[in-house]
Formats: C-alpha cells, sequence, structure tokens
C-alpha cells in the first residue's frame, strides 16, 4: 500500500467510513469468504507499528 503511494494509516479509517455507509450489514464472518469489517480494521490497527510510509 504504502508502495503504491497510499498512506496506511488512513486504511482503518477508510474501512471505518465503509463500514458506516453499509448500514452494518453483513453475513457472520464464519459464512463470509472474507474477514469481517471489524476484524480487518483490528488487523490494519495491529500491524501499523510495523508499517512505514514511503516518502
Amino acid at each position: 500500500m504504502a508502495m503504491a503511494g497510499y498512506d496506511p494509516q488512513e486504511a482503518p479509517k477508510f474501512r471505518e467510513r465503509m463500514s458506516a455507509n453499509n448500514g452494518g450489514e453483513a453475513p457472520p464472518e464464519f459464512m463470509s469468504t472474507h474477514p469481517s469489517r471489524d476484524t480487518r480494521i483490528d488487523d490494519f490497527n495491529a500491524n501499523m507499528p510495523g508499517i512505514s510510509v514511503l516518502q
């Protein structure tokens, strides 16, 4: 993400905005082929200290 010129620190905020605009409708995570929105946001935040923004 950083190598493509995007700020990785914006990813959790972007996911939160997408979640708010979706109305909260989503299947249970165990029935989905992708992680839930909350899991993605938590994963981004957990990995943020190890991510650097390229300048």
